[in-house]
């Protein structure tokens, strides 16, 4: 991965848990992408979930053997290779974000609001 796109937020080295953030503006095709699967995720077509990983692959690690769900306010996508990544396309107010976190850690005790999976990450 080209760590040079993201900048290291969460850097909780005593359970070897690291969240990065893409610092650069995500394009609109790809918002809209990123919107259009979110807002309806058991109903859009395999072409634009395939869109859509091919979209975190190319901004991420290249990894586009990814599974994932929705919460609230954000899609969560999962490494089918390595259980230990998760990409997080964060849905804030009139922005969209997209997160790499790398580390161990039980993701359900926060499924329904990212800034607090963050918060608890980093502690």
């Amino acid at each position: 991965m080209d760590y040079s796109n993201f900048e290291l937020k969460i850097d909780n080295h005593t359970k070897n848990i690291y969240g990065y953030k893409y610092k650069y503006i995500i394009n609109n095709d790809i918002k809209k992408n990123f919107t259009k699967c979110f807002n309806d995720w058991k109903g859009v077509s395999d072409e634009e979930i395939l869109e859509l990983k091919e979209n975190v692959s190319k901004l991420t690690d290249n990894n586009i053997n990814i599974s994932g769900y929705t919460t609230k306010d954000s899609i969560v996508l999962i490494n089918n290779i390595n259980n230990d990544i998760h990409y997080y396309i964060n849905f804030n107010k009139d922005d969209i974000y997209l997160w790499y976190i790398s580390g161990t850690y039980q993701i359900s005790f926060c499924n329904d609001n990212f800034d607090v999976l963050l918060m608890m990450l980093s502690i």
